[in-house]
């Protein structure tokens, strides 16, 4: 009964968590899957610049891909923040360097 689920999620407290927690990309970049799991609004407050994703907000659990292209440079590193109703979660983003 979708009423019944609707009104459990209604008075569930809120959650939000990601499964992984820290990617690591090699020099040539790619893509790599975040599974969300939550029951909130979330919106991605922050990423690194050489990172895109393809979702920036939504409403409960939800697979975000992130994505990131080759590394001409030094190895990088940064978080990606992702946040809703008073829960946050960090994922730690790593590119090798090109050489």
């Amino acid at each position: 009964n979708p009423q019944t689920m609707f009104f459990q999620a209604l008075y569930e407290d809120p959650y939000l968590q990601a499964s992984p927690t820290e990617l690591y990309f090699t020099k040539s970049g790619g893509t790599q899957n975040i599974t969300l799991t939550c029951n909130v609004n979330w919106s991605v407050q922050s990423k690194p610049t050489w990172v895109s994703l393809n979702k920036s907000s939504g409403t409960g659990s939800q697979t975000i891909s992130v994505t990131c292209n080759t590394n001409s440079g030094l190895e990088r590193e940064g978080n990606i923040i992702i946040s809703g109703e008073g829960k946050s979660v960090s994922i730690y983003v790593w590119q090798a360097p090109s050489s």
